[in-house]
């Protein structure tokens, strides 16, 4: 246990992860060692396993602030959304006074979209701790997302000159520098994040994620062994890894990784039966794998969790169609239209009616797929975007 705060309070994460493992283990009831493997996990990017441990702190201390902060920073369907601000609405006596609460704030106000609230929180957060750089960071994503880019890299520099190396500080701004077209730059940092700190495992996953992208697959092999040497049942890595497989046409190696990715969600699944965030992932991963008869019964049973969970919604729906069902796919969207609507929703619906020969409803809902991507943008298929 010793060993495992020692490398975690020096930023040494990857040497830290299995013997905070280990640690958990040997004593459940350790809050202090399960926030600090939910942080490492939050880090690497397995945001499953990171929610599983806050979660299992927040049984114990609902008001614990850095379990609930990373019970925001996971939420991800709208259910999981409308449960942290509920947790953070009775912890506000205890810690209003603290940056991370209000930055917790502002992620769900963020995810809800409501934009005005969102920026309010981080701005608060920056007012209570004016050198943190978790609420510079917020500030620069947040500003990131609705466009302004030189308020954006000002916050996310400002995070980066004052946030130690092994940080999501850090990592922001290489997700700035991606996302702006800044390639080079990009990679010049992950190399530099590298050298300083090679056991810091989120940057290796950057590495992975970005060189896959940019088909560097040399590249990408290498720093997925490196994450896998460390943490062999990392899903994002063996997600990526049979990525890289399926585009060299190795089908043998690519159906092996992503039945590995399944077995480790499947394992969080049985232990948070409750999580529809992990259920999604894996109705996404059976996608993957045309096991779509598999994806259908877990994407019902989000549903049943979350009704209003628009990516199992649209998921089933796509579903439907692409196997004939539209009969069952335009039940499933009409009366999702009526509380979400979206482009989305009313492409499906057009396409869904245009199967059932109903072309005067299907040439409806296209005009309202035109009126609503005008303002949100171009549709992005749900089965696509899993890949």
């Amino acid at each position: 246990m010793r060993l495992a705060v020692t490398f975690y309070d020096t930023g040494q994460f990857g040497r830290a992860f299995r013997y905070l493992q280990r640690a958990a283990e040997l004593d459940p009831d350790d809050i202090d060692i399960r926030v600090k493997l939910a942080t490492v996990y939050l880090y690497s990017g397995q945001s499953h396993e990171a929610r599983l441990q806050a979660g299992a702190v927040l049984e114990t201390e609902p008001g614990n602030l850095d379990a609930l902060a990373i019970f925001a920073d996971t939420a991800v369907t709208p259910g999981e959304i409308d449960r942290v601000m509920a947790r953070l609405d009775n912890a506000r006596h205890g810690h209003e006074g603290q940056a991370r609460y209000h930055l917790a704030r502002g992620v769900r106000h963020s995810r809800k979209q409501e934009s005005d609230e969102a920026e309010a929180a981080f701005r608060e957060a920056a007012r209570r701790e004016p050198d943190s750089p978790d609420a510079h960071v917020a500030l620069g994503m947040f500003y990131l997302m609705t466009g302004e880019l030189e308020k954006a890299e000002s916050e996310l520099d400002q995070a980066a000159e004052v946030a130690p190396t092994r940080s999501v500080a850090q990592i922001r701004v290489v997700d700035f520098y991606r996302l702006v077209g800044r390639t080079e730059e990009a990679n010049n940092k992950l190399d530099r994040l590298v050298e300083e700190a090679p056991d810091f495992l989120a940057v290796w996953q950057r590495i992975a994620t970005y060189s896959f992208a940019d088909e560097d697959f040399e590249r990408c092999e290498k720093a997925l062994n490196h994450i896998m040497e460390n943490n062999p049942k990392n899903p994002e890595a063996l997600q990526i890894m049979a990525n890289v497989h399926r585009l060299r046409d190795e089908y043998t190696e690519t159906i092996e990784r992503f039945r590995e990715a399944i077995a480790v969600i499947q394992d969080i699944v049985q232990r948070r039966p409750e999580m529809a965030s992990a259920q999604l992932r894996l109705a996404q991963m059976h996608i993957r794998l045309g096991e779509n008869e598999q994806a259908r019964t877990t994407l019902q049973t989000i549903r049943e969790l979350e009704p209003n969970s628009s990516a199992a919604v649209l998921l089933l729906a796509e579903l439907d169609i692409r196997s004939g069902r539209y009969a069952v796919a335009i039940q499933i969207l009409e009366d999702f239209t009526q509380r979400q609507p979206s482009s989305t929703v009313f492409d499906l619906l057009g396409l869904a009616y245009s199967g059932e020969g109903r072309h005067e409803e299907a040439t409806a809902a296209f005009r309202s797929f035109v009126e609503a991507a005008q303002t949100t943008g171009a549709r992005i298929s749900c089965l696509a975007a899993a890949w």
